[in-house]
């Protein structure tokens, strides 16, 4: 007897085919900046919020080992390493704790930057696509988060500025984890 598509193991592939990636993420782009140019942070960011739970849930479905973590740093790291090498093929830069409440994730050389063209004018946050997914991925595990998405200027060491994706936990987050309700 045959098996269905549904019995049969999910073989992950090593990463996301970046041309494909960088076609449909500039399309996107295209289409947000004839639209609403406006509002086009919050259009990607929210595009990237309905992503970050299918992405969650493929990480779990990968990982035979996976268990449902109920610490915020246990799944940062996973963001920082699991995550990033689904979507790009490498770990993501650094993730540093800035206080408490607060922690970054920093991409040196930003794949998903790389066919994106310069434009002159006003200075779009491309990397709010990411921003958005994390967040997804955050609030669909049950860690309420901001997630804000920065390019600081570039140093001119590489071609893209280092993203850097700043995610403060809310306090209730916190309080959980210590055990106080």
């Amino acid at each position: 007897m045959k098996k269905s598509v549904y019995e049969k193991p999910l073989k992950a592939r090593p990463g996301v085919n970046l041309s494909t990636f960088s076609f449909m993420f500039s399309e996107i782009i295209q289409y947000f900046l004839e639209k609403e140019k406006d509002k086009f942070e919050e259009n990607l960011e929210a595009l990237g919020f309905h992503l970050g739970p299918r992405i969650h849930e493929f990480i779990i479905a990968k990982d035979k080992n996976y268990k449902r973590e109920i610490k915020h740093l246990e799944l940062l790291k996973i963001i920082h390493s699991s995550v990033w090498s689904t979507l790009f093929d490498k770990t993501a830069g650094a993730l540093k704790k800035m206080d408490s409440h607060t922690y970054v994730i920093y991409d040196d050389e930003p794949l998903y930057l790389k066919f994106i063209p310069k434009r002159e004018g006003k200075d779009y946050v491309y990397a709010s696509f990411i921003g958005g997914i994390i967040r997804g991925l955050l609030d669909y595990a049950g860690f309420d988060a901001k997630v804000e998405t920065q390019t600081p200027p570039n140093d001119g060491k590489s071609e893209y500025p280092t993203t850097a994706f700043v995610i403060t936990f809310s306090e209730e987050v916190l309080k959980r984890e210590a055990g106080k309700n």
